[in-house]
């Protein structure tokens, strides 16, 4: 991430602060140190769309945070960077959860999957692992506590990956938990697999979760790594 600002202004002084506070890492562009990081800053202030409102107010614009994904994202709110950056949103899981023959699936309400009846998942918060992820996720989206049992699938490609568990019911009551899904529903899994609004990647995910016998189960492997804690090993013995 790049901050666009100067060491006099009040607000970017405020941001280095909070920024630093949060343990979060930027590059500092320093406008006033050169021609040349003026001319990067108001290169991106002329096309951005997003500054209009900034120079209607006739203010210049900064602290702005240039964001390292690919949407290239630029934001002036503080709190919603502390926030993006403590996710890993090139690290990603989801699982699938069978219980009675039915698969519980989310309606989602954005994005190219809006409409759609899919698994849960998302990504993972700095820190977390997949495991932890997954049943974080789950809780959250779905009020329902679940335990990964096994691998049944990864997608990775040069920029990020995507982890997908086999589920086991623990607790609690399907319900949607958050706005990023306006209904949650247990489908017969036959039913899940021959619906038009349930995607292929989720009816790949719910086959992997019947065969089973393909996953990669937990195992018990123990040895310890030092300061990042235990491991643990999903492998076919």
């Amino acid at each position: 991430m790049k901050l666009y600002g100067t060491n006099s202004d009040k607000a970017c002084l405020e941001a280095f602060k909070r920024l630093g506070e949060a343990g979060v890492s930027y590059e500092f562009i320093d406008i006033t140190a050169s021609e040349e990081n003026l001319k990067e800053f108001l290169n991106l202030r002329d096309k951005e769309e997003r500054f209009l409102d900034v120079k209607k107010c006739g203010e210049i614009g900064i602290p702005c945070y240039l964001l390292d994904d690919d949407d290239m994202t630029v934001t002036f709110d503080t709190d919603r960077v502390i926030g993006i950056k403590k996710t890993s949103w090139n690290q990603s899981v989801t699982g699938v959860l069978i219980k009675d023959g039915r698969v519980l699936l989310g309606r989602h309400t954005y994005g190219s999957g809006k409409g759609k009846l899919i698994v849960p998942g998302g990504y993972l918060s700095i820190g977390e692992t997949p495991e932890e992820t997954v049943v974080r996720e789950y809780l959250e989206e779905t009020g329902v506590t679940v335990r990964p049992v096994s691998i049944i699938g990864i997608r990775f490609n040069s920029k990020d990956w995507y982890v997908a568990f086999l589920l086991e019911y623990v607790s609690g009551e399907a319900c949607c938990g958050d706005e990023e899904n306006s209904e949650m529903i247990w489908l017969d899994t036959d039913e899940a697999l021959a619906r038009d609004d349930v995607p292929e990647l989720t009816k790949y995910l719910i086959r992997a979760a019947l065969s089973g016998h393909d996953a990669l189960p937990l195992t018990d492997f123990k040895n310890s790594y030092g300061i990042y804690g235990e491991p643990t090993l999903y492998a076919r013995i």
